[in-house]
């Protein structure tokens, strides 16, 4: 999907000279010439991504800002021949980790755990320490652009996500904090 998006020109850029380029095209159609040069080669030079992006800003299509933000922090390796094996092995890893670190008291539960044990290790005791996590990510998320109709949708994907983030935080880290 992405690589596709990346092989069309924008309109007019291929017919002008380099120098009367800018001229020639608005800021916009400016701003996607130069984003899609930086990612039209094999191997992507974050280091120039990263000013464009600065100097530019990211073109409004919706494959460009995945693009940048996994590029420039690392997520997508700047080879592009790669970048389908890393986000089919990157998600199959998140899946992984949603299910391992989603307590199920109903499944393996050892004898004697019930849901009023107290006891650290009781599967049903984390079961409800998560529900009491998700419940404040929960308040967190639907504030989170309320006004915009379009994020309704990915409202439980991004519960999901910071849940995920705060159990599998490093050591030390507190989890979950309002705002992330």
């Amino acid at each position: 999907q992405i690589a596709r998006a990346l092989e069309h020109p924008v309109r007019g850029s291929r017919s002008l000279p380099e120098g009367l380029l800018a001229e020639a095209l608005s800021a916009t159609e400016f701003r996607e010439h130069v984003f899609r040069e930086c990612l039209a080669s094999a191997e992507i030079d974050c280091d120039e991504l990263r000013r464009i992006v600065w100097a530019h800003g990211v073109p409004d299509r919706p494959w460009a800002r995945p693009v940048a933000w996994k590029l420039l922090l690392g997520y997508l390796p700047p080879e592009r021949v790669e970048w389908d094996n890393v986000l089919r092995a990157k998600r199959a890893h998140y899946w992984e980790l949603v299910a391992q670190l989603t307590a199920d008291p109903s499944v393996a539960n050892p004898a004697g755990d019930h849901p009023l044990s107290a006891d650290s290790g009781s599967r049903w005791a984390e079961y409800f320490r998560d529900k009491d996590l998700r419940e404040v990510i929960e308040k967190d998320v639907v504030r989170t652009h309320a006004d915009l109709h379009r994020f309704l949708p990915l409202r439980d994907s991004l519960s999901r996500i910071l849940f995920v983030y705060s159990k599998d935080a490093p050591t030390g880290s507190d989890g979950y904090r309002q705002g992330m």
